[in-house]
């Protein structure tokens, strides 16, 4: 259990939320030549990260599952914000900007991950 909590914390995505929220918190800031580096770095991010997942469906195969997979982005990308909107509409009486969040929340991809 002990193990469990300490790779959550430590993990490279928690870790770095954690740290700034507490210097937020303290409020401390970072020395600008170190915060100029990191929206440097940032910047790169989604574009890296694109990248690398294409290269990791590339290396996957994924002409091999693409029936299946056609299938479950219908779902995702279809189906599921449609569900949302019936529900959030007419289940739980959302309108205007609100609406059109949750909708669009429902629509967006899930994580690729291993």
């Amino acid at each position: 259990m002990l193990a469990t909590v300490r790779n959550t914390v430590v993990h490279p995505v928690v870790l770095p939320v954690v740290l700034g929220l507490a210097l937020n918190l303290a409020g401390w800031t970072l020395p600008a030549a170190l915060d100029e580096a990191l929206v440097l770095l940032a910047s790169g991010v989604v574009p890296l990260c694109l990248v690398l997942i294409g290269l990791s469906l590339a290396a996957d195969g994924l002409t091999q599952h693409f029936r299946p997979a056609l299938a479950l982005i219908a779902v995702k990308m279809l189906l599921q914000p449609a569900a949302v909107l019936v529900a959030a509409h007419w289940g739980f009486g959302l309108s205007g900007m609100p609406l059109g969040v949750v909708v669009m929340l429902a629509a967006l991809p899930s994580a690729a991950t291993r």
